[in-house]
């Protein structure tokens, strides 16, 4: 009679085939690092693989392994042999395996997890090596049965026999990094690292109010696919919460790579709906008519990195019903001064000028228009 562990072993094969093509795949979640090391590298040779899982989440209950060729090989053309491999478990984890078949062909070797620490050692005993020296990587998923869309933390690729390491992509992160959102209004800035790896063709931004929409099977909203690493989003409700992940795809719009599931949450109004702060008159001089406009006080009120779609901000000068200059100035400005040359005229007529700013945005948007700000002149 087959055990519980054997009857599950065989569902998970019925998706094998769909997983062995997408080697770079988003990482496990709950698999942090995986290192290895062989004991015996010559080609066709049986040896011990010594592993050391860095566990993200402890709450496991299966673990799968495989052996491939770095980066996109596949587990069923490896050669690798597991028939006669068994488990010797370490400090860090108590557990039993079994071997994966597929056609007659062992492939990989499936661990029932009893319990696991952060930090789970254990041997591999008699794995027989390929019979083609090459770059190789070891690769884990804790998803059960492993699948396409399952998530693959891989070791770093090391050879067998005289091959070569030199071209495989070892610097290549798991999983898109450094995944940012800059809220500004109703829109989001997002930014994020290039994933390096021949196969990429561009990136999209998936999301949803429900963060549900982004597991398997969900239906969030796609971005435009673009190979830059920043894409801005606008006209999303206002005080709304969204899930977010950046997904790195191929030719064939499958995905390599993902970063993690994170959060924003919009502003409560629009651009064109937030006044700009009043701005502050600094260094008055009476005698030479000049004086200086600050807006640092708006600037500083932003969150952080918004600054950066600020494109213009915008200062006039003038009578109460008439503008007579409009100062144009880029975002990293805090300031203007106001020379005698514009307020001469004011100082004749009724020594007082009036002074309003307001900010254009990368996507086109102005906030409104300050309140008017006195300054008298003598």
């Amino acid at each position: 009679m087959k055990s519980v562990f054997s009857i599950l072993l065989t569902t998970t094969l019925a998706t094998m085939l769909a997983f062995v093509g997408s080697a770079q795949a988003a990482s496990d979640s709950n698999i942090s690092t995986v290192t290895v090391t062989a004991d015996d590298t010559t080609i066709s040779s049986a040896t011990d693989y010594n592993v050391t899982l860095n566990m993200a989440s402890t709450d496991v209950e299966y673990i799968h392994l495989f052996l491939a060729e770095s980066p996109n090989g596949s587990p069923t053309d490896s050669t690798y042999g597991w028939s006669s491999t068994n488990l010797v478990v370490g400090e860090g984890i108590s557990a039993i395996g079994e071997t994966l078949q597929q056609g007659g062909q062992s492939i990989g070797y499936s661990l029932s997890v009893s319990s696991i620490s952060s930090e789970a050692n254990f041997t591999l005993n008699n794995i027989v090596n390929p019979t083609e020296a090459g770059c190789y990587e070891l690769r884990a998923t804790t998803d059960n049965p492993p699948g396409e869309d399952s998530g693959y933390t891989m070791s770093e690729p090391f050879t067998i026999g005289d091959g070569d390491c030199s071209g495989a992509d070892s610097g290549a992160p798991a999983q898109v990094e450094n995944a940012a959102a800059v809220v500004f209004g109703n829109n989001v800035a997002f930014t994020w690292d290039a994933y390096d790896n021949e196969a990429l063709n561009g990136y999209s931004v998936l999301y949803s109010t429900d963060e549900s929409q982004l597991q398997e099977g969900g239906e969030p909203t796609f971005s435009d696919l673009t190979t830059d690493t920043t894409i801005t989003i606008s006209d999303l409700e206002a005080n709304t919460t969204y899930y977010y992940t950046i997904e790195a795809e191929d030719l064939e719009t499958n995905q390599i790579a993902a970063s993690e599931v994170t959060s924003f949450t919009t502003d409560s109004n629009s651009i064109a709906k937030q006044r700009f702060s009043k701005p502050k008159i600094k260094k008055k001089n009476t005698k030479k008519k000049t004086f200086v406009v600050n807006f640092k006080n708006w600037k500083n009120s932003l969150d952080k990195n918004e600054i950066d779609y600020v494109s213009k901000i915008y200062v006039t000068v003038g009578s109460k019903k008439k503008v007579s200059k409009k100062y144009k100035l880029n975002a990293s400005k805090n300031k203007v001064t106001i020379k005698k040359k514009i307020t001469k005229k004011h100082w004749k007529k009724n020594k007082k000028v009036y002074v309003q700013a307001w900010a254009k945005y990368s996507t086109g948007e102005k906030t409104k228009k300050s309140k008017k700000v006195k300054v008298q002149l003598y």
